[in-house]
C-alpha cells in the first residue's frame, strides 16, 4: 500500500505545475527543444528518401507523356485502356 501512496505523492508532484516562473520557462523550452529536435530528425529522414527514391527512377529523354512516366513507375502493372472501358 506504501508503494501506491508514494507513487502517487511523485507523480502529482511531477504534473504539479511549477511553483517558480523561470521552472517554467526552462519546461517549456526544453518541450520546445525536442519538438523541433523531432523535426529536425524527419526532415533528414525524409529528404534522405526522396533523394534515394530520386536516385532509383530513370526516365528515358523521349517520354514525355505522364501515363509513360506512371508506367514506369508501377512497372507496368497499370490496368491498359481497353481494360478500363
Amino acid at each position: 500500500m506504501k508503494t501506491h501512496e508514494t507513487r502517487r505523492t511523485i507523480i502529482r508532484g511531477w504534473m504539479a505545475p511549477p511553483t517558480d516562473k523561470r521552472e517554467t520557462e526552462e519546461r517549456i523550452q526544453r518541450i520546445v527543444n525536442a519538438f523541433f529536435f523531432g523535426l529536425t530528425i524527419f526532415s533528414v529522414a525524409f529528404t534522405y528518401f526522396v533523394l534515394s527514391a530520386r536516385r532509383k527512377i530513370t526516365i528515358r529523354p523521349g517520354t514525355r507523356n505522364f501515363r509513360s512516366f506512371l508506367q514506369h513507375l508501377d512497372s507496368g502493372r497499370l490496368p491498359s485502356r481497353a481494360a478500363t472501358k
